[in-house]
């Protein structure tokens, strides 16, 4: 079985191999929401999502050893930063472990490579049928995957995740995806994350700059839903953090910068993310009604 098999099968309940450890160079940032939306689709399993640093292991242990009403859930843990002691204390609860809950573990750790699943960080073309096939991506398009290794010779994971959903939304129609949208959007996805990174830690003259330099790729209302979900995302990210739920606010602001999580969360407000948010809601309006055409720069200079 390869190891995307290994990730995308739907783990019996009650089996044996009770977790599983995927090591990656570096953790794709796309890899684990992929990985539960698949998921998703195949069991009514529920699928937790925790951050190893942000755990107590005391606490971690008894949730992982303890079932509700007997049902069984499927966990990803994604490894961080914890002293050497606990880390002591983690593989030894990792080589006992039994269940009865499924647990996929995904580490950048190099520990972890010698015993366990090794995912590459670059998909090459064999590497990228093998994730369509395991994934359940089956109905992709022949003419999809041959157009785009003609493009380039491989792919980053996270680029991987975007293409595969997008040639399954196309099918055999996607002529105008090469030629007007493909390098966009392999090139766009890292500098949105820039745009993004600018934007909350407030360094506004580099942000104008990337922000001259994307601003005409995409339309008015594009720009609008992507304010809009960093906004919220930020929002429930600091409601969360506020009350020491740090674990449970990374849920839900997976779309958000690392910088966002180490320091620039601090320099926000969540009054001024709610005016800001108040006002793409009203430039919105505004698209759909004929008007408000500078509504989104206005937006940049305003809340930057």
């Amino acid at each position: 079985m390869s190891v995307f098999q290994e990730l995308f099968t739907v783990p019996v309940s009650g089996a044996k191999n009770s977790i599983k450890i995927l090591c990656t160079k570096t953790i794709p940032e796309k890899l684990i929401s992929f990985h539960r939306t698949i998921f998703q689709k195949l069991t009514l399993q529920d699928y937790k999502i925790l951050l190893l640093e942000d755990c107590d292991l005391e606490d971690l242990f008894m949730q992982l050893s303890i079932t509700f009403l007997g049902q069984a859930c499927i966990y990803a843990l994604k490894d961080g930063d914890i002293s050497s002691s606990d880390r002591k204390k983690f593989d030894s609860f990792l080589k006992e472990y039994s269940g009865p809950h499924t647990l996929y573990f995904f580490t950048n750790n190099p520990v972890y490579e010698k015993s366990e699943l090794i995912i590459e960080s670059i998909i090459t073309k064999k590497l990228f049928q093998e994730l369509a096939l395991s994934s359940g991506y089956i109905s992709l398009a022949s003419t999809f995957i041959e157009k785009l290794f003609m493009l380039k010779s491989s792919y980053t994971f996270d680029e991987s995740l975007s293409l595969l959903q997008y040639g399954h939304l196309l099918g055999a129609r996607n002529e105008g995806f090469f030629s007007d949208w493909v390098a966009r959007i392999i090139s766009d996805d890292a500098s949105l994350f820039i745009l993004s990174k600018y934007f909350f830690s407030q360094q506004k003259s580099l942000l104008l700059k990337e922000w001259a330099l994307l601003k005409n790729r995409y339309p008015d209302e594009f720009w609008v839903a992507f304010f809009s979900e960093q906004l919220w995302q930020a929002i429930l990210y600091i409601q969360y953090t506020s009350i020491g739920k740090a674990a449970e606010a990374k849920r839900f602001a997976y779309r958000l910068p690392f910088s966002f999580f180490q320091n620039d969360w601090k320099r926000q407000s969540i009054s001024r993310l709610v005016e800001a948010h108040t006002l793409l809601y009203e430039v919105d309006y505004g698209l759909k009604n004929g008007y408000a055409t500078e509504g989104i720069e206005i937006f940049i200079h305003t809340y930057s």
